[in-house]
């Protein structure tokens, strides 16, 4: 069965959903549900750590072996296909089994399980994601069409980013087996249509040459220089989007002095501005050329990025009015940025096959695909440090926001101090900080820690366990907990600063900078694109006359 142009272009983006959703939810909520962090947890947390770390390097390895077997796939179906349709059902299983350990606290069967489940789920992820993102190349050769199929993808995706806002809403309301289930269908429901009823067409009846081994052709891979650049420039501006993806709710809590609940206002703004821009940059790719779009998303990048750390000393607002600008501003790079790298690598991916004769498209997007997973990596690593830098513990109290301490206790003995749920309750019970308010919480909560609180102008008070403290003076706070019996007592807990994280957003301009340095020199470029260049002058055929008229040339770039 054929699908016309337009079906297809949506049957393919909404696989995008599929391979977003899931990996946004595992990287929120995964710590969070093996350990909570007001309850015990249910297995070691460096023994999750190194699952995690384990899985990676699978997932890795993974996206390198269904690589080379997709790309020398001879079944009668297509060679990207059969593992879409084999692998999405355990898939989806795998991670709805994810979440659901057996015993709802620290327990040995907890580590059985999460060592099966977590290798298990990365592993399928490479099953899933490998062959669909290769088969773009397969569905057309047409530069335009494959901007429109990119384009469709990437709305998809940003629908996933709504649907992962609206996960932890959930979640409170109806626990685990909903979310956990609810995402794997759709995560079925997403990428069926593209397993039934895409077909891979594009090639069909070339001649190959003879397969390489896997090591061979990895290293043939990164011998194509246009790859080599495509690749280092979409990696680096794949730290920056992570770190800005990471860094947004810090920045709405440390430098805005609001609570998470105000991270969807500053998110709503830029995924509109997102879809809005994904339909122009559509537009301008498909006239102009993708080397040149992409080219100006890097730069946008380079500029908007790091115009957050300008918050606070623009010519307009407030700091959360100012905010929100940037970051509506920062959805028109990202918006960019998922639609062309696809359609570039299927650039690439032909001009590869022009040369060699082999048909290696899942081998690209799998390297592709291991570069962006440790850009990743690295991107997390420097935002456990370089946020940190000068914290001594203390907190930012605005004059329209508030401030939240918490205190970690760990139990030493089997009779600790007893917890006060009562309390707790009534410190908790506010729906939304009142403005100038400090609020102390213990973990787990309710247990009368005792606290002393310092604060501008020699401002100090002390008390016990939960409390909320309203009406303060804006100013920089900091808490000492003291010694409860039975319980070891948090020691000073270095938070992000409002200048460790405009230092981070100086840092993902600089990446979208080298990213577009890198991209520079990229040198394929779409064949048949019409440039109109300055006119040239021909003669006519009444030369004599000395007549000159204007001619418009052709570059095919």
């Amino acid at each position: 069965m054929d699908i016309g142009r337009y079906r297809k272009q949506i049957v393919y983006g909404m696989g995008g959903l599929t391979i977003s959703l899931s990996d946004l939810i595992v990287m929120q909520w995964l710590l969070v549900r093996y350990l909570p962090p007001d309850k015990p947890h249910l297995v070691p947390a460096a023994f999750l750590g190194t699952l995690v770390l384990l899985g990676r390097m699978i997932e890795g390895a993974g996206f390198a072996v269904f690589a080379h077997l997709s790309d020398n796939c001879e079944a009668r179906s297509g060679r990207r296909l059969p593992f879409m349709r084999f692998s999405i059902l355990p898939f989806a299983a795998t991670f709805f089994l994810l979440f659901m350990p057996p015993v709802n606290h620290a327990h040995w069967l907890n580590m059985v399980y999460a060592a099966v489940t977590i290798p298990l789920y990365f592993g399928l992820y490479g099953a899933v994601v490998v062959p669909y993102l290769a088969l773009l190349p397969e569905l057309s050769a047409d530069s335009k069409e494959r901007i429109n199929l990119s384009t469709c993808q990437s709305l998809f995706i940003l629908l996933s980013t709504i649907v992962f806002g609206l996960s932890g809403l959930a979640l409170k309301q109806f626990g685990w087996p909903f979310v956990a289930g609810g995402i794997a269908l759709l995560g079925i429901l997403f990428f069926l249509p593209a397993c039934l009823l895409l077909r891979e067409t594009a090639t069909a009846g070339e001649s190959l040459s003879e397969p390489l081994p896997i090591l061979a052709s990895l290293i043939e891979v990164f011998k194509n220089k246009p790859f080599r650049r495509a690749l280092v420039s979409i990696g680096l501006f794949w730290f920056a989007l992570n770190t800005l993806t990471a860094l947004v709710p810090y920045w709405t809590v440390i430098t805005l002095g609001r609570s998470e609940d105000d991270v969807a206002k500053l998110m709503g703004l830029y995924l509109l501005v997102s879809f809005a821009a994904s339909l122009a940059i559509n537009r301008l790719a498909r006239r102009h050329g993708k080397h040149a779009v992409l080219l100006g998303v890097y730069l946008a990048g380079a500029v908007i990025f790091p115009s957050l750390a300008l918050v606070g000393h623009l010519p307009f607002g407030d700091e959360f009015t100012q905010s929100l600008v940037v970051l509506a501003l920062c959805g028109i790079p990202v918006a960019g940025f998922l639609i062309l790298p696809f359609a570039i690598l299927a650039d690439v991916i032909d001009h590869d096959r022009s040369l060699t004769g082999r048909r290696r498209e899942a081998t690209f997007f799998g390297v592709r695909g291991v570069l962006q997973k440790m850009l990743i990596g690295f991107s997390v690593l420097t935002f456990t440090i370089v946020p940190y830098v000068g914290s001594d513990g203390s907190r930012l109290l605005r004059e329209d926001g508030w401030v939240t301490f918490s205190g970690s206790y760990t139990a030493q003995a089997d009779s600790p101090v007893p917890v006060d749920n009562t309390r707790a309750s009534a410190a908790n019970g506010t729906a939304r900080p009142a403005a100038r308010s400090i609020h102390l919480t213990t973990s787990p909560a309710g247990l009368p820690a005792p606290w002393h609180l310092s604060g501008p102008e020699g401002f100090t008070q002390s008390g016990t366990g939960d409390t909320v403290l309203s009406s303060l003076a804006p100013g920089a706070y900091s808490v000492a907990w003291g010694d409860l019996p039975g319980w070891t007592a948090p020691g000073i807990q270095r938070t992000p600063t409002p200048g460790g994280l405009k230092l981070m957003a100086l840092l993902c301009g600089v990446f979208s900078a080298a990213a577009f340095i890198v991209f520079l020199k990229y040198p394929l470029r779409e064949p048949g694109l019409a440039v109109r260049t300055r006119p040239l002058f021909r003669r006519r055929s009444n030369e004599s006359q000395g007549e000159l008229a204007p001619a418009v040339n052709k570059v095919t770039l």
